[in-house]
């Protein structure tokens, strides 16, 4: 009987290191992709393509399948670029009555790589620290371009940084002055529905929000663990060295908000002894 309490005890107390039970708080980063890690161009646009590889820019063609049954929204959508502002920027390969084939023409945003090698460096010192990807585009798109994409994070492939979550546990509807439905990112639902690999998100984890998304379209548990990133979303199309230097400048400035948020908090946390 002690052996198996003993024996019990100690699963116990894995479990709780593994998930972030035990008392020690953990920073989930909900990083969008659209005009955040990359921005789609016009297929066709050969002129912008070459200048922008000649600028140093990744372009990449990527070709992806989204099936009715899976995504009907999308499967409908990417047929009318007049519902959406993305299917303009798509390439329609093939369409069935089953699946539509899509290509699309990405283009990396250059100073991602290292604000994302800034967030993973904050496991060294300050906390353990996760990247999901959240956007609330096609989950087959979206999987398929972290699979796919051509960035390297501390000398690996994009998708061994990051964790694709489905738009389904984190994507809400509000009402915006009197608009209903509007489409909004939550913390709360993230916490509820979160399935993967790094266990529940719980109340006593962070969760920073990186998009282009208004506060009031971000939906917070707690202002002390919880916080909204908006910045300039990523435009192709602007790809001077004086944006290149504005932007890089940019996500160096929210690299910093994050750390002081998140440190601020755990030193009021842990106050010295």
């Amino acid at each position: 009987m002690k052996l198996f309490l003993i024996v019990t005890l100690f699963f116990v107390c894995v479990t709780r290191s593994l998930f972030g039970c035990n008392g020690d708080p953990r920073l989930f980063i909900m990083l969008d992709i659209d005009n955040t890690v990359m921005d789609r161009i016009v297929p066709g646009n050969t002129l912008l393509e070459k200048t922008l590889e000649q600028e140093g820019y990744t372009v990449q063609h990527l070709t992806f399948t989204t099936y009715k049954a899976v995504s009907p929204k999308f499967y409908h959508l990417y047929q009318d670029p007049q519902q959406d502002i993305f299917a303009t920027k798509l390439k329609i390969l093939a369409v069935d009555i089953d699946a539509i084939v899509v290509e699309e023409i990405s283009v990396i945003r250059p100073a991602i790589k290292t604000f994302i090698e800034g967030l993973m460096a904050l496991n060294n010192h300050t906390i353990a620290t996760y990247i999901l990807v959240c956007s609330r585009n096609d989950n087959t798109r979206n999987q398929h371009l972290i699979d796919h994409l051509d960035l390297i994070i501390n000398g690996k492939p994009f998708k061994s940084a990051v964790e694709f979550v489905p738009r389904e546990a984190f994507r809400v509807e509000i009402t915006v002055e009197g608009e209903p439905n509007v489409p909004a990112k939550s913390a709360v639902a993230l916490r509820e529905h979160y399935k993967g690999i790094h266990g529940p998100i719980t109340a006593n984890d962070y969760v920073v929000l990186v998009d282009q998304l208004p506060d009031n379209r971000f939906i917070v548990q707690d202002v002390t663990r919880d916080l909204n990133l908006p910045i300039t979303g990523f435009e192709a199309t602007a790809h001077g060295a004086t944006e290149r230097m504005r932007d890089a400048a940019e996500l160096d400035a929210g690299l910093v908000t994050i750390r002081r948020f998140v440190k601020a908090h755990l030193i009021v946390e842990k106050p010295a002894a």
